[in-house]
């Protein structure tokens, strides 16, 4: 969860003329971790303006296997906001107007070895799906709108990272 949170409280700011800008769009390596019963990958998509606006945008797919059952979670978030940059560190603070979650009901998949719960998989995903809603609705969407200052670093003038809790997010510019 904090690579999450890192990616959702990144943003940009000016720069002097002979340093790289961290204005314009910016896409991340796809992030994968792997954990015990899962895994999930994951792609950020920040865009950085001149007038301190931002915006993040995220694609996640969380995948869970135990006991002969699978579960695969597809999921959007983002969210726009304002940014400063203090030293080598971005400062963002989210817009929760603008904070926005989806996940669709047919893109989530439940398969399974068991008969049974294969036969309740519609019913298990109409649940997932509400408590997603609440989760991301709810207390995701109050850590995600907090002020958050996180240390940022360029390598040569197209890439970008991004260092919060022992994770490292490796962004690229979208010419």
């Amino acid at each position: 969860m904090a690579l999450v949170c890192a990616t959702i409280f990144v943003a940009c700011g000016d720069q002097a003329a002979s340093e790289p800008s961290l204005i314009g769009k910016w896409v991340s390596d796809t992030i994968s971790k792997n954990e015990d019963k899962g895994a999930s990958a994951m792609v950020s998509t920040l865009e950085f303006k001149a007038d301190s606006v931002m915006s993040q945008d995220m694609s996640v797919t969380l995948v869970m296997e135990e006991k002969g059952m699978k579960m695969v979670f597809p999921f959007e978030m983002g969210y726009n906001g304002k940014f400063s940059v203090v030293g080598d560190n971005i400062v963002c603070v989210g817009d929760s107007a603008s904070y926005r979650f989806k996940m669709e009901k047919d893109s989530v998949k439940i398969t399974s070895d068991d008969a049974t719960t294969q036969a309740l998989a519609e019913k298990l995903i109409t649940t997932m799906l509400k408590s997603a809603e609440e989760e991301f609705g709810g207390s995701t969407k109050e850590v995600a709108m907090k002020t958050d200052t996180i240390p940022f670093k360029f390598e040569g003038a197209d890439v970008l990272k991004i260092v919060s809790d022992n994770d490292t997010i490796v962004l690229h510019r979208q010419k």
